[in-house]
């Protein structure tokens, strides 16, 4: 998901790009494709695999069905008001990014 938010300018896609630089001190590889989908998310080729980072509606739209335990799990975290972003390979869903505001 990393390679597919290298070239994003959301602020998550480059907090995911960002840890994932912290973790393996280098940059994901380069996607040989992206399209940034506005409103949605992104679409990225990455070794010759359609991976899409984004909302809901992205996952919908592109014929992607959200497995009932991943609802569940979204259904819990919307309610914590966490940012959900929606991860898929292909035509199969891959996971899920859960983001929330730490309280200091």
């Amino acid at each position: 998901m990393a390679s597919a938010e290298l070239r994003s300018e959301h602020p998550l896609g480059k907090a995911i790009v960002s840890s994932y630089k912290e973790k393996y001190n280098a940059l994901p590889s380069e996607p040989n494709d992206f399209k940034l989908l506005p409103g949605k998310g992104v679409y990225a080729e990455i070794q010759e695999k359609r991976v899409y980072a984004g909302n809901e509606n992205l996952i919908l739209d592109m014929g992607i069905e959200i497995p009932k335990q991943l609802e569940q799990i979204v259904d819990e975290v919307k309610n914590d008001g966490c940012t959900i972003i929606y991860a898929a390979i292909d035509s199969d869903m891959d996971g899920l990014v859960v983001t929330a505001k730490v309280e200091s």
